[in-house]
């Protein structure tokens, strides 16, 4: 999962889309049916936060006790060495632009975070993890 308001800034910065309601009824949308492949798979769920594996330095570490260790899997020496090489997949970077910066966004950003369905559907995902 990531955040509402990162999303619709890579969105936008990107020109997949313009507009904010479609935007935000897609979003809404894959959050519930995260939540409904949550209750059908129960305790083998496990929801990733990219916003703090973004922000996190040591991404190997991250991504064993955030991601491995919760589906029970062991990350050996090569599957470390790996993951240790991975690059930044940045869409922003690799198309060679960079965020959009403008009044606008910064509204639109802080309307999307204060949305109440959003905000009631990631406490749900964020239940019992």
């Amino acid at each position: 999962m990531r955040s509402v308001d990162s999303v619709w800034r890579s969105w936008k910065s990107l020109e997949f889309l313009d507009d904010i309601k479609v935007f935000e009824s897609r979003y809404e949308r894959s959050l519930r049916q995260a939540i409904k492949i949550k209750n059908k798979t129960k305790d083998r769920f496990v929801l990733f936060n990219l916003d703090s594996y973004i922000e996190s330095i040591d991404k190997v570490n991250f991504l064993k006790s955030e991601l491995f260790e919760k589906l029970e899997l062991e990350i050996d020496e090569s599957t470390a060495h790996l993951l240790k090489s991975l690059q930044n997949r940045n869409s922003i970077q690799k198309k060679g632009s960079s965020y959009v910066k403008n009044i606008s966004i910064n509204d639109e950003m802080i309307y999307l975070r204060k949305n109440k369905k959003i905000i009631s559907y990631k406490n749900i995902l964020m239940e019992d993890l």
